[in-house]
């Protein structure tokens, strides 16, 4: 009877204690995890505008280049403009 309260007391102390450690190394992994992951996010946000820019410059190219040719193709009037609102 007396060894099983003594495993008892053993078993308490020692669960709270690893109780503890799993706690602490979850928060440490949390919070890494959002160390890094908040990194990477404004790395990908500096990236995304950067493609948003490049894409719409290549926009803007391209409506120049058409209106270029438009303006090169002979015989070719302008469309009339609807007076219907």
């Amino acid at each position: 009877r007396e060894r099983e309260r003594e495993r008892e007391r053993r078993g308490r102390h020692f669960g709270g204690r690893m109780a503890w450690s799993n706690f602490l190394v979850t928060a440490a992994v949390i919070g890494g995890l959002f160390y890094m992951t908040k990194a990477d996010v404004r790395q990908g946000a500096s990236m995304f505008r950067r493609n948003v820019k490049t894409i719409r410059s290549w926009i803007e190219q391209g409506e120049e280049s058409v209106k270029k040719n438009i303006k090169e193709i002979p015989g070719k009037t302008k469309p009339k403009e609807s007076k219907d609102f």
